[in-house]
């Protein structure tokens, strides 16, 4: 019944972190047959909470979400790097601790590395130091 209730709960947002709509559009991408036209816009979507337009809550469980469902687009990359220098400390540990589980396989190192014209002078400083 995963596709009656992702129905009803569409439009559903939840708290501040926005917890029941990144859940839902994590179960909407994982659901074979529901909205497939849809799929590239949903995962637009969570790639925007974990941008750095939001707070570190929203982009934590939606970083979370993007790892657990394989992503590792552009964006993916970028947003992910950009969190390894954010000023909370919590937030970034978990970062770092999720880039450091990324790279593991090397084509996602290829990925991070890259794109080192793309970071910002702070993100540059800690992917020359934690890779080089």
């Amino acid at each position: 019944n995963r596709t009656v209730y992702l129905e009803k709960m569409d439009g559903v947002y939840g708290f501040q972190d926005k917890n029941v709509r990144q859940l839902w559009l994590a179960l909407a991408l994982n659901t074979s047959g529901f909205r497939e036209d849809r799929k590239e816009e949903y995962l637009q979507e969570l790639l925007e909470y974990s941008g750095k337009a939001y707070s570190f809550e929203v982009r934590q469980k939606a970083l979370e979400y993007l790892f657990s469902m394989g992503v590792s687009n552009t964006s993916f990359v970028q947003h992910l790097v950009n969190a390894c220098t954010h000023h909370y400390w919590r937030f970034r540990d978990m970062a770092r601790a999720m880039l450091d589980e990324f790279v593991k396989n090397e084509e996602n190192l290829e990925r991070v590395l890259s794109q080192f014209s793309n970071y910002s002078e702070k993100e540059k400083a800690y992917i020359q130091r934690k890779f080089q």
